[in-house]
């Protein structure tokens, strides 16, 4: 990893932190940040504050980007 990516993943870990202390401070810890239902305890991760149903949405959002972003990709390859 060279100097800028580790300072880059510190600042993303730092804000993960953060915002963690935050809603443990605010008492919705437990909450989904998208909808605000309930995450189940095995669920809970400082890193993903998501319920499952949200994060599914979240991940079919970025899988169509992803996947549009390839065609645009390849379209401009021919030009």
């Amino acid at each position: 990893m060279t100097q800028v990516t580790q300072a880059q993943s510190a600042a993303v870990d730092l804000k993960w932190i953060k915002a963690a202390r935050r809603r443990l401070a605010d008492g919705t810890i437990n909450m989904c940040e998208e909808c605000g239902r309930e995450i189940g305890h095995k669920r809970l991760l400082p890193t993903r504050p998501l319920c499952a149903e949200s994060n599914a949405r979240h991940n079919s959002r970025n899988a169509s980007f992803r996947e549009y972003a390839k065609f645009i990709a390849a379209t401009n390859a021919f030009r």
